[in-house]
């Protein structure tokens, strides 16, 4: 019997401790749960990347994108709202939180690259080089 349960994966799948140890070690070591994983969608066409990451209610100073060494990067800060102890708060959940994503993208063309939103979906365009530079190393 407790072979099968461990070789399932679900012998600690208790709903009950699965929400109390999320709220007390999520304090502490933030699990990647689904509404704070960046959800991202890569297309390649012949001229460009195309990546489109779901960002719902993130305002765009909220969000930073670096493209450095073929890695495309994607970072989003959000702040829980600045609430003192005397506005009558019974319970906050929301914290500051981070979530942070990287792609291998290579042969862009830095200067070309952007970016929008709507609808809560960051739309990058990485357009890709004009020529790609290789060089062939001879061995001696």
């Amino acid at each position: 019997m407790a072979n099968e349960l461990t070789n399932s994966g679900r012998w600690l799948a208790d709903p009950m401790f699965d929400e109390l140890s999320r709220r007390f070690f999520d304090r502490f070591a933030p699990a990647v749960d689904d509404d704070r994983l960046l959800r991202t969608d890569i297309r390649e066409t012949a001229q460009a990347y195309v990546a489109a990451v779901d960002v719902p209610g993130v305002k765009k100073d909220a969000i930073d994108l670096r493209y450095q060494d073929e890695i495309l990067t994607v970072t989003v800060h959000e702040d829980a709202a600045d609430e003192s102890q005397d506005s009558g708060v019974l319970l906050s959940e929301r914290l500051h939180t981070q979530a942070q994503r990287q792609f291998k993208l290579p042969d862009v063309d830095p200067a070309k690259i952007s970016a929008t939103t709507q609808d809560g979906v960051l739309t990058i365009t990485l357009p890709k080089a004009a020529e790609v530079h290789t060089h062939d190393i001879p061995i001696d």
